[in-house]
Order: C-alpha cells, then structure tokens, then sequence
C-alpha cells in the first residue's frame, strides 16, 4: 500500500563557498574545498479524497525542521515556524562539491511543538528539546507523552509527523553557473528531486457500529483500559527493540466516548458481508482518538493476547439490555487506521473485526468482509452408519426408543468463539436440542451451551417435546441453525447449509439454516 501525505523534493544544489581570496574555475570543474551545498526543498500536500482520507488537522504542517547527517556529522539544518514558506525553501549541506557519491542522512520532524512531556519529567517537550545543534541519537530518543496545542498559540491540535531516510548525493554532477543572494558560489546538483513522505507519529481507530432491523442499539462508552496504554510515543520511528521496552505505566483507563451514541444504521444479516462502509456509523467521527504505536497486542478481537496489547471496553444497550463487550487490537504501528466494525442484529452482537489499512492509502470507499469462521466440520450423524436413514423429519413416540431424532456430529478447532445451536422461528417451543459428547458411549454426557471450541467432535440432537395431538399443530417445523458467541450473545449462524444439501424455510438464510419438520406420532 502507497503512503502520499507529504512529499518533499530537494532539489540538491552543489558548489563551494567563495574563500578570501579564491574563485571559481573558469572550466566546469569544480575542485574539493571545505564548501557548502545548498538545497532546494519544496513540500507538497497531495489531495486526499475519499473515505480513507485525514482531517485538515491530520494533514497541516505549522512548523518543520530538517536534520542532515554525513555519517555521524551533521552536516545541515533547518527550521520554519511560517507555514505558507514550508512549500519552498532551501537548505544549506555542509558538504563540499567534486567528492564523488556522498551519503546523506535526513531526519525531517513537523509539528514538533504540539509534542509534550509531564512537567519534571525525564525530556522536555518538542519546542523546549529540538534545536539547531543535534546529534542522531538524540533526534532518535525523542518521545512525547500527549499532543497538546502549543502555548504560543493556535487553535488546531496537529499530529506530529516525521521521516528518516538516506540519500545519495552525487556531488561531482554539478552545474558550473553559481548562484547568488545568500547562496552565492553554490552549484545546483544536475539530479532528478529527492522524494521524502512524511508520515505520522501515531494511528488513528475508529469504530463503527451497525444494527439488524426492528431493534435499538445505544453505544453507551468507549473505554481505553489501562494495562495497554503506552506512556509515550516516539517521534521518529523507533527500533522494534525501543518499541518493547516503552512502559505501560498508567493508572486510569481513557474514555475515548463520553456520550452515548444511538446507532440508526441498520444492516440485514444477508447483506453485512461486502457492506461497504458507509453503512455503519463511525461513532469517533468527531472526536477522533488516535493510538501510540505499541509492539504488544493480539491475534484476534475477541481473545486476550499480550498482557500490554490495546483493549478497548464497549458499554452498549440493546433493546434495554445493558451489556459489555471487550475488544483485543493487534499491534499497532504508526500512520495506519485500525477500524473495528461491529454488527448487531436483534439476537445479539455479531461479529467484532477489524481492518488495518494505510493511512494515505488509494481514495475511494472501503469494502468489509465478515469472515466466517473456517476449519469446523458439520455431518450428519448416522444410526448404526446408515446414510439412507438420515432425515430433517423428527417423530414423537411415548417410548423414547421408537422416537425419531435427527443429528449431526459438529466440531469447532479451538479459536476465538464458543457456539451454541439454535432453534427460531415456526414452531420453535415443538422443538428441543441438545448437545452430547461421547455420544452412545458408557461416557455419554450432555454438554450445556454455549459450547467450547476445541478438538473435541459433539452430537447435536434434535427431537420433538410432544405429540401432534398435544401440539394442535399440524405439521410443525423450525429452523436450526448454529451460531457463534462473540459478546456473550447469540450471534453469527454459519453456513452449516452452503452446499443446500437440507431443506430450509426462508430463502435468505438457506445457507446456515435448516428446516426441521415433525412428522406423525410412532
């Protein structure tokens, strides 16, 4: 994925200062003399459009400064509080001309001064740390505990940004006519414009909610809990050795959502796979939060990982209901957007997943797949291993040796989920399942729901409560299905049906449900 925020061009300008008493050759050779190299830099802003596109306060730049560095030498320095002059400028190289390919190291640093640090502590904030005269480490220690607006003014809370990055600069490919003004004696560097991207210092969530039809969904609060809140964030990109070892100090949690939120965006359980993102409401919109990177997190949103990772806590109502939900980040690294995506039908929460994507990557809506869980097996499960047998038609017999019941054997590899079966709609109070393990063995036992996931196979039976008779129903039927527990209700059905090889009642969930019909009384 491309990142396009900032590009900065150098042009790089070659030549040598004008000594007491020395001069230029009159030929286009240039002689090595302790002289400077000037820099011609110009910033651009590409558009960005789009639903993946920053904020004005995202993309400005008030203040920068520019580092350069011949090994550990440095070599250049630059500085402007003036936006409207950060476009052009140029930049004096302490590097002499005519000596071959030269190695540069640049280190450009914006909007250092929103960078702050608690009074008394261990590094100043960015206006009071940065300075002309700077050594690579130094620049490379630089951590910042908050943004804030600086005390000289402004109103914007700007996100600081940086790049390091070495260059090449062939110092004998100069042009012989020398420049003037306070450039004067310098030779403009015959190359094409160095290309720089400047990217944030931090990443950006965003959560987005949507609901099923014919409910009421309230996200109450956001909470940041605290054992993954890292005390501070460096401004240049810091080794994965530095990212480790940054502490996790803080005492409180960070409410990231102080108020409630009521979610109008409805989403059909058929249509949530490949819902574009418009579809759900992004209840951080106005007051965007944005993560310091940490090296520790986890590999899936509803499974604790490392004891330092991000975990957010969702407060939410749903048809009155209070409820929570934890929500496990993976590691997060700087200039991405991590957006958690939250479906909630009418019987429950469904899926919890995330998408990393580059902040600045190519315009245009994202498109959001919900992934089903992969790896269960789903098969019926056969009498005395008599396929021709099998059947979706239960029968009620006061003898339970003669009743007709119909099973599957059903396994889910250990994961993120636990799962339940499930009957609705029809008839379902004509219906009962269970769930066995060691089915027809002297160490049969009936297993409560939700189940756990893991190697273990279990049998799901379904049966028939009572007669017809006793029902007053003529033909009654229900649909089954198996669903995943994510926050603790009832969620997602699989697609235990994909291939249609059962019947099934309503035409939009015939791939994870299955009609399970009564027939007469033995």
């Amino acid at each position: 994925m491309k990142r396009h925020l900032y590009n900065i061009f150098f042009t790089v300008v070659a030549g040598m200062a004008v000594l007491c008493g020395s001069c230029t050759h009159e030929d286009t050779d240039i002689s090595p003399v302790s002289s400077g190299i000037a820099v011609n830099m110009s910033i651009e802003t590409e558009a960005n459009d789009g639903i993946q596109s920053g904020t004005d306060s995202e993309n400005a730049i008030e203040r920068l400064r520019v580092y350069a560095y011949r090994s550990e030498k440095q070599v250049g320095y630059y500085y402007s509080s003036n936006s409207s002059a950060i476009s052009n400028f140029w930049m004096d190289l302490e590097i002499p001309a005519g000596t071959g390919n030269v190695d540069v190291d640049f280190y450009v640093i914006a909007n250092e001064h929103v960078c702050w640090n608690s009074p008394g502590g261990e590094m100043a904030s960015g206006s009071a740390y940065f300075r002309e005269k700077m050594t690579k480490k130094e620049l490379e220690d630089f951590h910042f505990a908050e943004r804030r607006l600086p005390a000289t003014g402004g109103t914007t809370l700007l996100l600081p940004m940086s790049v390091k990055v070495t260059k090449i600069l062939n110092t004998d490919n100069v042009n012989s006519a020398a420049g003037t003004g306070t450039h004067d004696g310098h030779h403009q560097l015959q190359e094409n414009a160095l290309k720089f991207e400047l990217i944030r210092c931090v990443s950006k969530l965003e959560m987005y909610f949507a609901k099923g039809a014919e409910c009421g969904l309230t996200v109450n609060s956001i909470v940041l809990q605290k054992e993954g809140i890292c005390d501070w964030a460096y401004v240049t990109e810091p080794t994965e050795e530095m990212l480790k070892n940054i502490p996790h100090t803080f005492t409180n949690e960070l409410t990231l959502l102080e108020e409630p939120a009521v979610i109008e965006k409805i989403l059909l359980e058929g249509e949530m796979s490949g819902a574009e993102l418009d579809r759900y409401v992004n209840v951080l919109e106005t007051t965007p939060f944005y993560l310091f990177e940490n090296y520790y997190g986890a590999d899936d949103t509803n499974t604790p990982g490392d004891a330092n990772g991000y975990k957010l806590t969702v407060s939410y109502t749903l048809d009155g209901a209070p409820g929570t939900k934890d929500i496990y980040l993976p590691p997060t690294k700087r200039n991405t957007i991590y957006r958690v995506l939250n479906w909630v039908p009418r019987d429950g929460v469904v899926s919890v997943v995330y998408t990393v994507v580059d902040w600045d990557d190519s315009a245009g809506d994202a498109v959001v797949d919900f992934v089903y869980p992969e790896g269960y097996s789903f098969t019926p499960f056969f009498a005395g291993d008599v396929p021709d047998r099998f059947s979706t038609e239960v029968c009620f017999s006061d003898d339970s040796s003669k009743e007709i019941t119909t099973r599957f054997k059903f396994r889910m590899p250990s994961g993120t989920m636990s799962w339940t079966p499930s009957l609705g709609n029809g008839d379902s109070n004509q219906f009962e399942v269970k769930v066995y393990k060691n089915y027809n063995t002297a160490q049969q036992e009936e297993v409560s729901y939700p189940v756990p996931t893991g190697d273990t196979e279990y049998v799901i039976e379904i049966r028939a409560r009572q007669s017809l008779l006793q029902a007053g129903i003529e033909h009654p039927e229900v649909e089954f299905c198996i669903r995943t527990r994510l926050w603790g209700l009832e969620n997602i059905a699989l697609p235990i049906n994909r291939n249609e090889d059962w019947p099934w009642m309503t035409e939009t969930k015939k791939d994870s449900h299955i009609k399970i019909t009564q027939g007469l009384d033995l």
